[in-house]
């Protein structure tokens, strides 16, 4: 277990700095798209419920 650890490890160091960046940005953009689901996914869930989309931009806010 611990050995492809280190193997993972070891091949992450080993890329390039823009690889390395394409894999930040491309981690950033699938947060971003994960946020927005998990928006949508609320809004559905609270507009189901009967809440008004005022309760539903206080709750996504906080």
């Amino acid at each position: 277990m611990a050995r492809g650890w280190f193997f993972l490890l070891v091949k992450w160091l080993a890329l390039r700095a823009g690889q390395r960046q394409a894999g930040f940005f491309f981690k950033l953009v699938l947060a971003l798209v994960a946020r927005g689901m998990f928006f949508l996914l609320v809004k559905w869930l609270a507009l189901r419920a009967g809440q008004s989309a005022l309760s539903l931009r206080l709750i996504v806010l906080f």
